[in-house]
């Protein structure tokens, strides 16, 4: 906290880690300023989504929304070969869960069904958030929780993760292309600038089997609304209180039983600490 607390206050050089600490900290603490914005610091990122026509265009948002911390459809990511540490590869792990497990989506419990109904009451809540009617936020929220439903359905369960084995596919990126051709991962990667992969690992071969007949079941105006919610969901805790409190509530409160959110000046030091790339990466596991 000292560290923030000095930083913020010296004039540190334009490009230290000090100004960066420094900068950060007082962004972070300026819940005024925050609160006037709303959800206009992504709202150029959501007129992105509205513009979105195509198949194409859907591709190159979902790379898009990997590539600035949200990972719709499934996580992708780039670590050392598991059967080759001297050696980096790319990943594609199965995802596109908010709920974060299979089994949220499926056991029949009544705590586990309580969640997946506050769920899509949350997502209903957020949509709210950006001025959208009641019943149309309602319909996006039903929609969103159809498409991660389908999702999970073809995902492995947590116990089956756990086999690094059977979750190590290694395939040649023009198998990939010919294998799940439904996918445009030739544009996908290109959009990440990787345009010399000539191999990647598999996580779960099944998941990109199925994944195909999902993106083509669902209209492009139901996958706006699913990348919307990725990039409210991801960025929900840095925005207005309104969205920090609705965000708090179900993934904390709801989910983990947490009634109290720790003080700000916590949370900004805890995300100064933070390395989000390596947060991201490491999620999918």
């Amino acid at each position: 906290k000292q560290i923030c607390i000095s930083s913020s206050k010296s004039n540190a050089k334009k490009g230290s880690n000090a100004q960066k600490i420094g900068d950060l900290y007082l962004s972070g603490m300026d819940s005024l300023t925050l609160d006037e914005l709303g959800i206009s610091p992504l709202q150029d990122e959501l007129t992105k989504i509205d513009d979105i026509n195509s198949s194409s265009d859907l591709t190159k948002e979902i790379a898009h929304l990997h590539q600035i911390g949200a990972s719709p459809l499934f996580y992708f990511y780039i670590s050392s070969d598991d059967k080759n540490s001297s050696q980096n590869t790319c990943f594609l792990w199965q995802g596109g869960l908010g709920l974060g497990q299979r089994d949220y989506y499926f056991k029949q419990d009544e705590r586990t069904q309580n969640i997946r109904k506050e769920y899509i009451k949350h997502i209903q809540k957020m949509f709210q958030l950006l001025n959208i009617d009641e019943t149309s936020a309602s319909k996006k929220a039903n929609s969103i929780m159809n498409i991660e439903t389908d999702l999970a359905q073809v995902s492995k369960k947590l116990e089956d993760l756990r086999d690094p084995y059977t979750n190590y596919n290694k395939m040649a990126f023009n198998d990939l292309n010919k294998k799940y051709s439904t996918i445009l991962w030739q544009d996908l990667f290109n959009e990440w600038n990787l345009n010399d992969v000539d191999s990647l690992i598999i996580g779960q071969p099944k998941f990109y089997e199925a994944l195909g007949g999902i993106l083509k079941k669902y209209n492009i105006e139901q996958w706006k609304d699913y990348c919307k919610w990725n990039l409210i969901d991801a960025y929900a805790s840095y925005l207005s209180k309104d969205f920090v409190d609705e965000n708090f509530y179900f993934f904390k409160t709801v989910l983990s039983g947490v009634k109290e959110q720790k003080p700000r000046w916590e949370i900004v030091v805890n995300e100064t600490n933070e390395d989000r790339k390596s947060t991201r990466l490491n999620s999918s596991h």
